[in-house]
């Protein structure tokens, strides 16, 4: 019946690259995805970790892999959008290389401030009030060279006058 003939057309095993290490965002965002593909779509599923230059290691394997369906991968769009046009010479892909399929996440973005600003800075406009006279000790963290998050603390930055 129609249910065997849906059992036929799952493709054995799937494999899901992530170019992070395990327990991590993305990489939970993966075994989640994983799991709504597990016998619907294919039937195993495997999700391997690929860390390193910042996701490229995965990207690299799927480019190599079979290009039948059995290999995806679910990573920040940045590794696809941004990385290839910052850093073009360590990226051995482009966009272009890849097929996006869905997004399958939106992860929310949060300013936040440590101990070296004072407790009176409330807002974005205490903080610029703040940073303007104390640019010694205004630093700022992001998750990596080149992420969309540092690109905006950047951007940002260079609106409100710092260098």
């Amino acid at each position: 019946g129609l249910a065997q003939a849906q059992q036929q057309h799952l493709l054995d095993q799937l494999k899901v690259m992530v170019g992070y290490p395990p327990g991590g965002g993305t990489d939970t965002v993966a075994r989640k995805v994983a799991d709504g593909l597990r016998g619907s779509y294919a039937k195993t599923v495997v999700v391997e970790n690929k860390p390193g230059a910042r996701a490229r290691l995965a990207v690299a394997e799927l480019l190599r892999g079979p290009s039948d369906g059995s290999m995806l991968t679910v990573q920040p769009d940045s590794v696809m959008t941004v990385q290839p046009h910052t850093d073009p010479k360590h990226t051995p892909f482009k966009f272009e290389d890849l097929t996006p399929v869905s997004g399958v996440v939106v992860f929310p973005q949060a300013f936040t401030v440590g101990p070296a600003v004072p407790a009176s800075v409330k807002t974005m406009q205490d903080f610029l009030a703040w940073a303007k006279t104390n640019p010694e000790r205004a630093n700022y963290g992001s998750p990596g060279n080149n992420t969309p998050q540092e690109m905006m603390i950047k951007a940002g930055g260079m609106h409100h006058g710092f260098t």
